[in-house]
């Protein structure tokens, strides 16, 4: 099993490290200074074919998400005024939003789209809607915390009662990004609108 980490300080040691020459060239030889940078830059790839997605090189956030999040149907949401309420794990948060000829502007909560509560254990809990999208997850000072046990979800458009349903996530537990790039704790869910 490789060591992926360990291959990459080995790659940036290598790259750091000037190649060997022999006596006759001095430290200012310009063969040098190219040796030096061609080292580097084979030494750099050379750990990147090795270690693909290991953080050596600096990790992203693509694809990543936390918590639980539930795709809307139909995902072109038709026009209205739309309250959307999430009770996670006996908290209540409401975002409210206007959609219009597919547009979305946020009405509540401050002209906002992404609603954060404090919690009493030193949590914090967030409700976002992007799109035809709803997520909601835990989050500390430490950093992200996963997604609410049970999670009941429900849509109302122009004051009328559109959806409604209760969910009780299976969470994945996953470096999303591959090893060493943090861990990502997520699930899916899916809600038809009427």
């Amino acid at each position: 099993m490789i060591d992926y980490r360990a291959a990459c300080e080995i790659g940036i040691a290598v790259a750091l490290t000037p190649p060997m020459r022999s006596e006759r060239v001095r430290r200012t030889d310009i063969g040098v200074a190219v040796s030096v940078v061609t080292g580097i830059l084979t030494a750099t790839l050379t750990s990147v074919a090795v270690a693909p997605s290991t953080g050596c090189f600096g990790c992203t956030l693509i694809g990543w998400y936390e918590g639980l999040r539930v795709e809307l149907t139909p995902a072109d949401l038709p026009d209205g005024r739309y309250h959307f309420e999430v009770v996670a794990d006996g908290e209540p948060l409401v975002i409210s939003v206007d959609v219009a000829a597919g547009g979305v502007t946020c009405l509540a909560p401050e002209d906002d789209c992404v609603l954060e509560r404090e919690l009493g254990d030193g949590r914090r809990v967030s409700l976002m809607f992007d799109v035809s999208t709803l997520v909601v997850w835990y989050h500390d000072d430490d950093g992200l915390d996963g997604g609410p046990e049970e999670a009941i979800v429900s849509v109302s458009r122009d004051n009328v009662d559109v959806a409604s349903e209760v969910f009780e996530p299976q969470y994945t537990h996953e470096e999303i990004n591959g090893r060493g790039c943090g861990w990502a704790t997520y699930a899916s869910e899916t809600m038809a609108l009427e």
